[in-house]
């Protein structure tokens, strides 16, 4: 197939409408249909929210979701439940299994909401869906950083024994581990622990502290409440995070903490060519998508393929997401060349192919060969929408 140019896709734009056109995959009932579930996500995630916080009780969650979802069109999750009803045998097509399907594509929903988050602040934007953007809101800001969400790994398991009787060991083991990292963050040694921590100067709880409180009589307890969480700047650093996969926490804690140090070295965030690019909230928004798809997909055969594809999705976004703002600062870099290596690592995986791959997975399409075939189809048609996106972008009535 032929890749369309801007001296084909359009003849003139006097003869643009403002209008999209209307297209069978956003149809008003189809829509209608796949956003008639988002009450029953809020409430799901919500509750999830509050097992772990009753303080908070999911208000956090179900504010943002509710700030920064409608309004869209929700053009990937509705074809991945359309694509499934499509690829499915009617005999297959159970009201359960119909319910799957808006449910995966809620989950995608959710799961790219978090890239929108960050988006916004990388453009510097102050409205989305005819709101202002979340991280513009003055009790938001910025929490967080973009990149926290490529180093983020997360991984699936669905043996729930075996994950019940490691949390039983794992607690106990932990319990000890965190005593004694307590200890050495009180006493011991910066040049032989690598690290300088700031937990005791912000009076957060620690093993030392609590102990303190138990065994002090009325008198030491005053001089533990007038010293306790006293900061000390020469000594403001952030201590060695214990874990590859942790450092996405890392990165946004150093944000919450104003963190000046990391590791001997500058803090991520406060290199001048880095600073605020995301909030906190893209990390709880990402990990509630994952939440949604192991809970309803998690014991299915097919779990484990959706999980692949949409980490693969995210890393990708990810790349071209920092490749887009990284661009964006030199026009020179701005070829067709460039154009196409930041649509196949962002927008490609966005609203092309793994909506698509996600509803050819769970309807039983496994051949890969196939996949690929999809994907190579959708590439092309993908490069046309994106043209056209960029130019209602600038020719369209907002």
């Amino acid at each position: 197939m032929a890749t369309p140019n801007d001296s084909t896709v359009f003849r003139n734009p006097k003869d643009f409408s403002g209008k999209m056109p209307d297209d069978v995959w956003l149809s008003k009932a189809k829509q209608e249909q796949f956003s008639s579930y988002f009450s029953d996500i809020i409430d799901e995630l919500a509750a999830k929210a509050a097992s772990f916080s009753p303080l908070d009780n999911g208000k956090r969650i179900r504010r943002i979701l509710e700030h920064v979802i409608p309004g869209g069109n929700n053009f990937p999750g509705v074809m991945i439940a359309e694509t499934y009803k499509i690829l499915t045998p009617q005999h297959k097509r159970t009201p359960e299994n119909l319910k799957l399907a808006y449910y995966l594509g809620w989950c995608y929903e959710v799961v790219m909401e978090s890239f929108n988050l960050a988006d916004d602040i990388f453009d510097e934007s102050q409205t989305r869906r005819d709101r202002i953007c979340w991280y513009q809101l003055p009790d938001v800001g910025p929490r967080a950083v973009n990149d926290t969400l490529m180093i983020e790994i997360a991984a699936g398991y669905t043996d729930l024994h075996a994950l019940k009787e490691a949390k039983s060991i794992i607690t106990d083991i932990n319990y000890l581990y965190t005593i004694q990292n307590d200890f050495y963050d009180c006493f011991g040694d910066p040049k032989v622990m690598g690290k300088v921590t700031s937990d005791i100067t912000k009076g957060r709880c620690r093993w030392p502290a609590v102990v303190a409180m138990k065994l002090a009589n009325p008198e030491q307890k005053e001089i533990m409440k007038s010293n306790y969480g006293r900061e000390d700047p020469e000594s403001y650093y952030l201590g060695w995070c214990y874990e590859v996969v942790m450092e996405s926490f890392n990165l946004a804690d150093d944000i919450f903490d104003e963190g000046q140090t990391r590791r001997d070295r500058i803090c991520w965030y406060q290199l001048p060519d880095v600073g605020p690019r995301a909030v906190n909230d893209t990390l709880m928004i990402e990990i509630a998508g994952y939440y949604l798809l192991r809970k309803y997909f998690g014991n299915l055969e097919c779990y484990t393929r959706l999980l692949k594809l949409i980490n693969e999705f995210t890393f990708q976004v990810c790349i071209g997401q920092n490749l887009d703002v990284d661009v964006s600062k030199d026009l020179d870099k701005l070829t067709f060349d460039t154009y196409r290596e930041i649509i196949g690592t962002t927008t490609l995986y966005v609203v092309g192919y793994n909506p698509i791959a996600l509803g050819m997975t769970l309807a039983g399409y496994t051949d890969l060969h196939v996949l690929k075939e999809a994907k190579s189809i959708i590439a092309d048609i993908n490069y046309f929408y994106i043209i056209q996106n960029d130019f209602y972008d600038s020719f369209g009535d907002p």
